[in-house]
């Protein structure tokens, strides 16, 4: 799991950018965030998830609001 900050997140849309420590920028989609009852995320929470590659790049995938 690699933690990260909430840059950027449309709800309307389905999609943001999560920023990582080293200051890369990584996409997710709305169908990666792993809590079912709250797609949602205000800019600046602190998630984890896992990084996977995708034919577009590197992706968020199981996103969850940090404890």
């Amino acid at each position: 799991m690699t933690i990260g900050t909430v840059k950027w997140y449309d709800e309307m849309q389905g999609y943001g950018y999560i920023l990582q420590a080293d200051g890369q920028e990584v996409y997710f989609h709305y169908t990666a965030i792993a809590e079912y009852n709250n797609k949602s995320f205000a800019v600046g929470s602190t998630v984890t998830y896992d990084l996977i590659e995708t034919r577009m790049g590197f992706e968020a995938s199981n996103v969850r609001r940090a404890a």
